[in-house]
């Protein structure tokens, strides 16, 4: 008599994949983040390795390499060849970084392809440094100095019967000179130069930060790092004069033709859109 085996009944197959798929559940999330954790402290280790071969570099050349913004750069100055076995690469999409208080912060949809190397030695990573990121990465800034400006300027421009030239020029960078751009802004992009103060332009359509704590118009004064316009506050790798920051972008008013010039030199990696900046 030929015996039959039993197999599996439909209830019992439901309940197999029922719990592979709970298990599934819990274990998938887990993978993805330790994946992605292993980005996080992949990009910090970069960081810092470029960091630190950048400031053995000035340490012996007394200056620091020069400026990066390419995925596969070959430097003249030698850096990368004799202070870095190559220029690293990193990761894109969802990173999480360990915070120097020992919090989770996750990083979405990044699309930054490779490191770049700014004019004071300072490794980023989609325009940031390695500080920025371990203590919490926020991109909402709060500048007291600016604050200052934008009211004093405000206040001026408010007044009736004023000249051209009451509106532009020395007149309105004497109200504003002497204000410095806050640390946290300038900790952000690894800006450890000379110091910066806000000044604004023709009848207050933006403000930006230069070197310069004086009155006048000379060229030199027209030089701008950082840029707040629209409450956009940007940050330009190389020391810019405003008419050439205008000239890349579109618009009929000057307000309009900065912040989409400032837009097309960020898709051309030669600026950096930092965030928002509180300007009341």
């Amino acid at each position: 008599m030929q015996k039959f085996k039993r197999g599996f009944t439909l209830i019992e197959l439901v309940i197999v994949i029922a719990v592979l798929g709970i298990l599934g559940g819990l274990a998938i999330p887990r993978f993805l983040d330790a994946q992605a954790s292993a980005k996080g402290a992949k990009i910090v280790t970069d960081l810092r390795t470029i960091d630190s071969a950048s400031t053995l570099y000035s340490t012996q050349h007394g200056q620091y390499p020069d400026t990066i913004s390419s995925a596969n750069p070959s430097t003249s100055d030698g850096f990368i060849t004799n202070f870095l076995a190559n220029w690293p690469k990193p990761d894109t999409g969802t990173f999480i970084i360990v915070e120097n208080d020992g919090t989770n912060k996750t990083y979405e949809n990044i699309t930054a392809t490779y490191y770049t190397l700014n004019d004071q030695g300072r490794a980023l990573y989609n325009g940031h440094t390695v500080e920025w990121y371990l203590s919490g990465g926020s991109t909402n800034y709060s500048d007291n100095n600016l604050v200052k400006a934008i009211s004093a300027i405000s206040t001026y421009l408010s007044k009736k019967g004023l000249s051209w030239n009451q509106r532009c020029g020395s007149t309105i960078n004497n109200l504003a000179t002497g204000l410095t751009v806050d640390k946290s802004i300038l900790d952000a992009v690894g800006y450890t130069g000379a110091t910066l103060y806000w000044h604004t332009n023709t009848d207050t359509p933006y403000y930006f930060a230069t070197t310069y704590n004086n009155s006048g118009n000379s060229g030199a004064q027209w030089l701008a790092r950082f840029v707040e316009v629209n409450g956009t506050l940007y940050y330009v790798n190389e020391t810019t004069q405003l008419g050439h920051l205008e000239s890349y972008g579109t618009g009929s008013t000057s307000t309009q033709k900065m912040q989409t010039g400032l837009d097309a030199l960020v898709a051309a990696g030669k600026a950096v859109k930092l965030g928002t900046v509180t300007t009341e």
